[in-house]
């Protein structure tokens, strides 16, 4: 599951932050040293300037990580699909019918220094496994954009060449951009490109008296953080969907019994293997964000339905014909019309 981009983004945020808030304390710092040390003075009579500067320096910093997580997303989620589609053929009908046209365009471009790692030997070693093998091959920096300038549009226009193109109407249900759009109203993800408004900006020599506030800078740090945890979440659903479609199953069950107080969930199963630490993936009701669930199987409880009278046992692995009512706990909230894919 993709965990890799968004931590990243997440420690090169909490630097922006600590830099804030090191910054804010300088005031009161320089105004207590100025009776002892003159060149203190200096800075003062220039701290217009200086939180300019600072300002500036943020909006860069905010948007250079988040392109970088962009891109460093759109690779872990091609690196992440490639481990569930076993061949080309199993991948969106976007990346087989786009792929070629991309892999042309990223040929042309390897002169650049972010592509630098990539050889043409390299490339074309890939494309013959992809297209004549039909292996699950493919070099994920062929769908990134080429100017970068990520406004949620482009986003969209990224994913969307990798087969995810519901993330306008879908993202906005998954936390933790639920929560705050129904606290704040649904801005259409306007923030970012807010964002990305201002780096250009900057890049460009504006200049504007909005540029003083620090407070527009730590906005951006937690709007960009949800937009990216909330992102980060909608992509593993995509990958979790993937799952479900092709990956084969021991069985595919409907829960008889939630008991919602203790978390516990039961089934009524015939002929099943069951043993602790095995995969499992829920499908949620359409209602509930994120739809797929992927977990281990922890302890769980049997009774053998097939045997009058028998006892409800504690059990680490289950090897059993017949009729069986087993019952596990689980920490996600779920609905009678859920179901359970078993794996080995």
């Amino acid at each position: 599951m993709m965990h890799e981009s968004i931590m990243l983004l997440k420690e090169q945020l909490n630097n922006v932050l600590q830099h804030n808030k090191c910054f804010t304390l300088l005031p009161d710092v320089l105004n207590s040293a100025k009776t002892t040390n003159e060149k203190t003075n200096t800075i003062i009579q220039s701290w217009t300037n200086e939180r300019i500067f600072n300002y500036r320096s943020n909006i860069i910093s905010i948007y250079g990580s988040f392109e970088q997580f962009i891109e460093s997303s759109i690779k872990e989620y091609v690196k992440e699909l490639l481990n569930v589609c076993s061949s080309f053929s199993e991948l969106d009908d976007a990346i087989q019918n786009k792929y070629i046209e991309k892999w042309k365009a990223l040929h042309g471009k390897l002169h650049y220094s972010k592509f630098n790692a990539i050889t043409s030997n390299y490339m074309v070693e890939s494309l013959y496994k992809s297209q004549i093998e039909n292996k699950n091959e493919v070099i994920a920096e062929c769908f990134l954009l080429n100017g970068g300038n990520y406004k949620h549009k482009e986003i969209m226009e990224s994913f969307s060449n990798l087969g995810v193109s519901d993330i306008r109407m879908s993202l906005k249900h998954y936390e933790p951009l639920a929560s705050h759009f129904l606290k704040n109203g649904f801005d259409n993800y306007a923030k970012i490109d807010e964002l990305v408004e201002r780096r250009n900006e900057i890049a460009h020599g504006a200049n504007s008296g909005e540029l003083l506030s620090e407070d527009i800078v730590l906005d951006y740090v937690d709007y960009v953080a949800k937009y990216a945890c909330s992102i980060t979440a909608y992509l593993n659903d995509q990958i979790l969907s993937h799952m479900w479609q092709l990956r084969k199953a021991l069985g595919i069950y409907k829960p008889t019994n939630i008991y919602s107080r203790e978390s516990i969930v039961e089934f009524s199963v015939k002929d099943l293997l069951l043993k602790t630490g095995m995969d499992f993936l829920i499908k949620r009701s359409k209602d509930f964000y994120p739809r797929y669930i992927f977990g281990t199987l922890p302890k769980f409880r049997v009774k053998n339905m097939s045997i009058p009278d028998s006892p409800i046992e504690e059990k680490r692995e289950l090897f059993g014909d017949g009729d069986w009512k087993i019952s596990f706990q689980i920490k996600d909230k779920i609905t009678i019309n859920s179901r359970f894919a078993f794996y080995l």
